[in-house]
């Protein structure tokens, strides 16, 4: 059911959306969405009880594109912060 493109988590190092003014929910969303299509997530959640491994894959999937994401965003937010105190001299 699920599309495999690739095994690797993509995040916004691979796809810049964080500076496009993209959620934080919609770049998940976007890099979630690359992997499984929505018709292929439908499914997997819809037989989550008959296909348990299948499900686990996803949600397991799920998260670390989230710990991937929130992870890159604030290493984002902590380089432009750097970079603001070392042009204003501090």
């Amino acid at each position: 059911m699920a599309t495999n493109k690739s095994a690797a988590i993509t995040t916004n190092e691979e796809m810049p959306t964080s500076g496009m003014g993209v959620s934080r929910e919609q770049e998940i969303e976007m890099v979630i969405g690359a992997k499984y299509s929505i018709g292929a997530q439908i499914a997997i959640l819809r037989q989550k009880e008959q296909k348990p491994e299948e499900y686990a894959a996803f949600f397991a999937f799920a998260e670390q594109v989230k710990a991937a994401v929130t992870a890159a965003r604030a290493a984002e937010a902590a380089a432009q912060g750097a970079g603001e105190e070392a042009e204003g001299g501090e």
